[in-house]
């Protein structure tokens, strides 16, 4: 066994150390340092101090190994070493950094910047010989042969060359001692109890107290005579000065954060003032280039300055008074004509002119066979007449979904009411439909925004409902017109129930339900993966005084891996999905609905709405909005789904997972949940502008789904 490479290496940390006081050096003093794997005897009071006498480390060095653990005493001696040549920091740099990875490996260490005198090595040899029974070797014999002799310890001497007095020289000497006992612990290490003692002498040459008096001066460039007494501050200081540490002796431990550091020097402030200075002109400059506006017809020929050359001013004083005799006719005669609605639409509602205006009826019947004048198909069946809205007509609505009683039948004049129920889309909207797809399809979002808005897309809707609080949302005061089942459950006599409301946003679904409810025995969740979301709810006065006995409202996201927080699988009756599939993306669809299969009870029934292709908001979308077939991302970077009625169909129907190859009926996976489907149809709105004779087309997807079960409650 040979030296120990932590050992060396924690040579180099008490050597580093050296430079945590501002104490200057003596030259008639040297450094001492000490490691020991061992701990030093009790009766020993050697410790670490910036200042003693060489007799009194002696004497404590040879009282601390009283105990003989160590198996080893390595003693390093270089002459002319002197606590300044390690005030830089970088003296032995490869000790250094072998300290940085072994330093917890000693249980002492004793560092003395300042030892007046010589240490005794010789004396320090016969002692620990003579009272631990010590063998004294060569560094070379013990480097070949190793410890060699059992139990007895080894006293081995590493004696390096002395310092010369130029600094560039001594530089090279500390490079050359590190780089010897870096190829001893490169070459053979030891794990033995060991303890290394570093000495020194004091240098005794007055050119080398000279060399190190004149490293310390502040450099001076050539300039004129007396120069040098102004702006010393700004001047390159080439000195040496102790570098912080987190050593325990840290003379600048303690004190105020603004003592320690300087954190706005001159030049630093000087930067930020030009700095701020530079971006205000900055901002002053961008504010007025886009500040500017130009007339579009400043650009046309007819106004450019090559058409106005030429004209005289007996032209333009013709052309002044033509314009004030055409004004004061049109001014006569405004009384007489009759006024004309609004023309002005928005550049996406021209397009809905183009495709879906209806021209007002002439006197003469210019329909063809089998449609009216207005263009509407004669063959349209609705479901029933239209109910009136008289206490004399009281008969119900006996079809599965309760979408509205007004219909649209032969004879109707469109434009009397602003929305009819049941309306099927002509085929120049379906061919306008597809037009607009195609258009989105081209002009989609690029990978970098998919990528963006497809990753956690719960943030998009905290920053959408962190603008839009709970007035924003209109309570869905139809849900039991639509959902006749949450009458029944909401009945004082139905018993205990669970419903989950997911996608629950502001409470716009789950406040209503509350109010409606008179069973005592409701349990109501409300779910939203938007943390913002349920913030609101749970801030809403309903809330508050409902005291969590109806109502919880919880984040769970629908497409993750667990269940939402109180409901265990098998528990929740009734589920909600009011317009919330349709911000899943379509590789989300499996995971939520294999969620709510687990949830929910057999039997246990799912209410759904959402949006459906070809609706207006589908449209209206422009370009820079296409993720995907028929998923799209809003202004607010919320994600929106258009779903068709067979697609539906097929998610439920094979538990969530559309069908593969050319058999649409086999399920991708046969260990999915599936769904029975109760009842699915699409709603159908034509809604009116009256003034503007403009037809728009909302669509939306209503469904009845149900967990199968050989025997269950029916609601």
């Amino acid at each position: 066994m040979v030296f120990s490479r932590a050992a060396l290496a924690a040579t180099a940390l008490l050597l580093s150390t050296a430079s945590c006081t501002q104490i200057p050096s003596s030259s008639s003093s040297s450094p001492f340092f000490l490691l020991s794997s061992t701990p030093l005897h009790d009766s020993t009071t050697l410790r670490s101090q910036q200042l003693a006498l060489a007799s009194q480390v002696t004497d404590e060095t040879l009282a601390a190994f009283r105990g003989c653990d160590a198996e080893l005493y390595l003693i390093v001696s270089q002459p002319g070493l002197s606590a300044g040549d390690f005030e830089a920091g970088k003296a032995m740099p490869r000790m250094r950094r072998r300290m940085l990875q072994g330093a917890d490996m000693y249980e002492a260490a004793v560092q003395i910047p300042e030892v007046i005198g010589d240490v005794d090595v010789e004396e320090i040899q016969r002692v620990i010989g003579e009272r631990c029974s010590g063998r004294k070797v060569s560094v070379e014999d013990y480097y070949q042969n190793g410890h060699g002799h059992g139990d007895q310890p080894i006293i081995t001497t590493l004696s390096l060359p002395a310092l010369h007095p130029d600094a560039h020289a001594r530089q090279e000497g500390l490079e050359a001692a590190d780089a010897e006992i870096e190829n001893i612990l490169t070459t053979k290490a030891n794990h033995t109890k060991h303890v290394l003692i570093f000495v020194s002498s004091p240098s005794t040459s007055s050119s080398q107290q000279d060399a190190v008096a004149d490293e310390s001066q502040t450099y001076e460039m050539d300039s004129p005579i007396l120069h040098e007494v102004l702006h010393s501050d700004l001047k390159r200081d080439v000195g040496v000065y102790p570098r912080n540490s987190s050593s325990e002796d840290e003379h600048q431990k303690g004190l105020p954060l603004f003592e320690r550091y300087s954190f706005l020097s001159p030049a630093i402030f000087m930067g930020l003032t030009v700095t701020i200075l530079l971006i205000s002109i900055l901002y002053v400059g961008l504010s007025a280039i886009a500040g500017l506006e130009v007339s579009y017809m400043a650009f046309s020929k007819e106004m450019g300055p090559a058409a106005q050359q030429g004209k005289t001013k007996l032209h333009t004083l013709m052309f002044k008074m033509e314009n004030i005799e055409t004004k004061t006719a049109e001014l006569t005669s405004v009384a007489e004509r009759p006024r004309k609605p609004r023309q002005q639409l928005t550049k996406g509602m021209e397009h809905m002119r183009t495709y879906v205006t209806i021209n007002e009826a002439s006197d003469q019947d210019t329909s063809t066979a089998g449609e009216d004048a207005y263009g509407v198909p004669a063959t349209f069946a609705p479901v029933r007449k239209p109910a009136t809205n008289s206490s004399e007509n009281p008969e119900k609505r006996v079809d599965p979904f309760q979408f509205g009683t007004r219909y649209l039948e032969e004879g109707d004049d469109i434009f009397a009411h602003n929305a009819w129920d049941h309306v099927e889309v002509d085929s120049q909207y379906n061919d306008f439909i597809e037009q607009q797809t195609t258009f989105q399809r081209d002009n989609q979002v690029s990978d970098f925004d998919k990528q963006r808005f497809n990753t956690s897309p719960e943030k998009w809707w905290d920053k959408f409902y962190s603008k839009n609080q709970a007035n924003f949302f209109k309570d869905r005061k139809w849900l039991a017109q639509e959902f006749p089942v949450l009458s029944t459950v909401t009945g004082a006599d139905y018993g205990p129930v669970t419903v989950l409301e997911v996608g629950a946003g502001a409470g716009n679904t789950a406040f209503p339900l509350l109010a409606m409810n008179q069973n005592p025995q409701l349990n109501l969740h409300a779910c939203d993966y938007s943390k913002k979301a349920i913030e609101i709810i749970q801030s809403q006065p309903a809330y508050t005084a409902d005291s969590q006995t109806t109502l919880k409202a919880h984040v769970w996201d629908a497409a993750g891996t667990e269940l939402p927080e109180g409901l265990a699988p098998g528990s929740v009756d009734v589920v909600l999905m009011i317009f919330i599939f349709s911000a899943l993306a379509p590789d989300q669809w499996t995971q939520a609905v294999q969620n709510l299969f687990t949830l929910l009870k057999p039997g246990g029934e799912i209410l759904f709405r959402d949006y459906g292709r070809g609706d207006l908001a589908q449209v209206r979308f422009k370009k820079g909005r296409y993720l995907d077939e028929n998923f799209y991302v809003r202004g607010d970077g919320t994600r929106v789904y258009f779903f068709e009625l067979e697609e539906l169909r097929d998610i439920w129907s094979h538990g969530g997972a559309l069908p593969q190859g050319d058999d649409e009926t086999a399920p991708t996976n046969a260990d999915l949940g599936r769904f029975e489907v109760v009842n699915l149809a699409v709603d159908r709105r034509m809604l009116v502008n009256r003034q503007r004779k403009i037809k728009m087309y909302r669509c939306w997807m209503q469904g009845h789904f149900r967990k199968p079960s050989s025997s269950r409650k029916t609601a």
